[in-house]
Formats: structure tokens, C-alpha cells, sequence
């Protein structure tokens, strides 16, 4: 159970050494320069929105190096210390940004482990994939299953998404998910129940116009499956 009632979602912060805000706010002069973690507390607080979770759909870096994962924690973790949220209400999921997805396969998310170790505060996680719930103050019930879109490829494919078949990778939290949805998928009940489901993913299962090669290319087998395992 969290106390707050809305959920905050983060993508694309790209920390590192082309990041356009500083780390912490500074003010070399007459002009003060914010860091992003104060500009969305500032939004927040404007909006006057408790926030019971935050959702961060990867690309944490701009090329997965060391310096920009250790400023990515400091947004994150600084946003949980001004929102009063704690690391367990945060999910998050990697981008191909965060991943060095050309080098040898079994090392290629090192770095993003690591991060992810660090930030939580825990040993290592064999799993980028989890389903996690939680009881927002508003009476909703939130489960997210986070998926891992980034998977090393090759050739002209690389820099697509790629999810595996639910029976391959994730069918797991599927299954637990739809146990906690009572057995059955029913839109109508789960809204007079105040629940909310969601698939956390960095890239798009559906193409956009303006940037190709960002979807998932087999977004297709990735949505069959779902309907047949759980319609």
C-alpha cells in the first residue's frame, strides 16, 4: 500500500554527457540552471499530485556508460527523496540506450544491472522481467508487468525492439497477473473494481511515423500471444 494516488512515468532521460540538465541545480549567475529532477518536482508540486508510483521506461544513458547510470540514479533517487517515494514504488525497464548491445552477448547488460542493483539496493537479479502491484491512496490497484524490449540482435534488425513469446520469456507474470485478476479478463469488472493493468516496455508495439526502427518488429507474435494465452 502507497499513500499516494498518481503515478509519475519517466522515458528517455538520457543522462550523460549530452544530458541538457545539469545534475543539481546550480546558479552560475544571474541565471539558475535546473536540474530535471527539480523541474518535474516543481511540475508536481504545481499540479499539487501525490505521487504513489513512478514508472521509468528505460534509455537511462545515452550510451550506457558508468558516469551516465550514477546520474541517472541521482535524478531518480532524488526524485524519491522530494515526492516521498521510496525505491520499491519505482518500476523500471532498459532501453537500447542503456544496454551495449554490439559487444559479447552475455556481458551486454552489465552496466544496466549494475545500475539497477544499485538504485534498489539489492544483489543481483538474474530477471529484467517482474510483475509488481501496488494499492495506490486513491483506492486503485496498479500491477505492471515490465518487459524487457531491448534484447541484443543483430543486422539490420538491431536497433528494433524485440520481445520473446510470452511461453518463451514472460508467460509467468502473465499467468500471476491474471490470477490476481480473479481468472479472467473482463474490462468492465476490473474499472468497477479499480483496477489498472500495464505493460511497461521501452519501445513501441506500434510503429510511429517519426521515428522508424523504434517499434517492436514483431509486435504481431508478441500480441497473438498474449490473446491466446490470456484473452
Amino acid at each position: 500500500d502507497v499513500a499516494g494516488e498518481w503515478i509519475l512515468h519517466l522515458s528517455d532521460i538520457h543522462c550523460g554527457n549530452h544530458h541538457a540538465y545539469p545534475v543539481t541545480t546550480t546558479s552560475p549567475g544571474a541565471v539558475t540552471k535546473y536540474s530535471m529532477s527539480d523541474i518535474i518536482v516543481r511540475s508536481v508540486t504545481k499540479l499539487r499530485c501525490s505521487i504513489g508510483m513512478i514508472v521509468a521506461s528505460g534509455d537511462f544513458t545515452w550510451g550506457y556508460q558508468r558516469e551516465g547510470f550514477l546520474d541517472a540514479k541521482r535524478v531518480l533517487t532524488d526524485l524519491c527523496d522530494e515526492l516521498d517515494v521510496l525505491p520499491k514504488q519505482v518500476v523500471m525497464v532498459p532501453g537500447n540506450h542503456d544496454l551495449a548491445r554490439l559487444e559479447v552477448k552475455a556481458a551486454y547488460e552489465d552496466e544496466y544491472r549494475r545500475f539497477r542493483n544499485e538504485f534498489y539496493e539489492h544483489g543481483e537479479v538474474d530477471d529484467l522481467e517482474e510483475l509488481r502491484q501496488y494499492c495506490l491512496g486513491s483506492g486503485w490497484i496498479v500491477r505492471c508487468v515490465g518487459l524487457h524490449s531491448a534484447r541484443n540482435r543483430s543486422g539490420e534488425v538491431s536497433d528494433h525492439g524485440f520481445l520473446d513469446r510470452p511461453e518463451v520469456g514472460y508467460k509467468e507474470y502473465l499467468d500471476a497477473l491474471l490470477a490476481c485478476n480473479g481468472g479472467k479478463w473482463n474490462r468492465e469488472e476490473l474499472l468497477r473494481r479499480k483496477i489498472l493493468n500495464l505493460a511497461v516496455m521501452h519501445h513501441h508495439l506500434k510503429p510511429t511515423v517519426s521515428y522508424a526502427g523504434t517499434d517492436v518488429i514483431n509486435a504481431g507474435v508478441v500480441l497473438d500471444g498474449f490473446d491466446a494465452e490470456h484473452a
